[in-house]
């Protein structure tokens, strides 16, 4: 498992996964994580419910950290959106190593407005639209 800080997003280029770190007030507490796979991978949201709108191709996808990554104190000084959005940068990555995301087509939106909670947006091409795939944790 690869260990995953603030650094290393930095080291690898990916912005917008150290927004929590920017963040006044909660910039004390240094969070790193082991990264995993995500226990599970499911669809989520309008694609799943088959309530889409042309031209609107939008796929959500919901990813399950590992819950070991985790422990009871992590409610405290913001360190759970840390760890999310630590997560959510090795899954970019991991994303940009099989060719599946780059930098032209591979964003960091932010759900619902809310800076400690990014995800993923993908945009790529399917049947002459762009299709926005969302990837969150």
């Amino acid at each position: 498992m690869k260990e995953i800080t603030s650094g290393w997003l930095k080291d690898h280029d990916l912005r917008g996964f150290d927004l929590v770190e920017s963040g006044t007030g909660h910039v004390s507490t240094p969070v790193s994580i082991k990264f995993a796979a995500p226990e599970s991978v499911d669809t989520c949201g309008s694609s799943k419910l088959q309530t889409g709108t042309a031209p609107f191709v939008n796929f959500d996808i919901a990813l399950t950290m590992p819950a070991d990554m985790f422990e009871a104190t992590d409610i405290l000084n913001h360190t759970y959106f840390k760890k999310r959005a630590l997560y959510l940068g090795g899954i970019c990555k991991c994303l940009k190593v099989v060719g599946l995301a780059t930098e032209k087509n591979c964003t960091v939106a932010l759900m619902k407005g809310d800076v400690r909670k990014p995800v993923i947006e993908l945009r790529v091409p399917l049947k002459g639209l762009t299709a926005s795939i969302r990837i969150f944790p």
